[in-house]
């Protein structure tokens, strides 16, 4: 009887282990059938300013390595990025400042104008956020 009694249990064991599976994914999918009907939480403002920063950053970095290191010319930067690396006119605008599409909430270093990346400091703030400055816009 002892053996017939641990076959049964080991039996259960088993029926219950893929009961408890089939438990758990169901717990799973509605956890993430209610988290994907839920609507989506808006980023802050800095995290899209840092964003775009970022997106800007990569851009110049791609115009120097173009132009043997050559930074844009401060007064021109942003409609250089915008023909020339398909920067789009949103990245130049930060949620958090009174800027427009077709202004920048963002400016170049004036002091870096005319120079070689080789000659910039390590530490110089090249990007940084400003009052608006107006943006050329172009057609296509």
């Amino acid at each position: 009887m002892n053996e017939i009694e641990d076959k049964s249990n080991k039996r259960m064991s088993k029926n219950n282990s893929g009961g408890r599976i089939y438990t758990i994914l169901g717990i799973i999918v509605i956890v993430s059938l209610v988290l994907m009907s839920l609507p989506p939480v808006p980023q802050p403002d800095w995290v899209m300013c840092a964003t775009n920063v970022s997106a800007l950053g990569k851009a110049i970095y791609m115009y120097t390595s173009d132009y043997d290191g050559q930074y844009p010319q401060p007064d021109k930067w942003c409609d250089l990025l915008i023909m020339n690396y398909e920067v789009k006119l949103e990245c130049f605008v930060c949620k958090g400042s009174d800027a427009k599409i077709g202004e920048s909430s963002y400016a170049l270093n004036k002091n870096i104008a005319g120079k070689n990346s080789s000659e910039i400091p390590e530490d110089m703030v090249i990007l940084f956020e400003t009052r608006v400055v107006q943006v050329t816009k172009f057609t296509q």
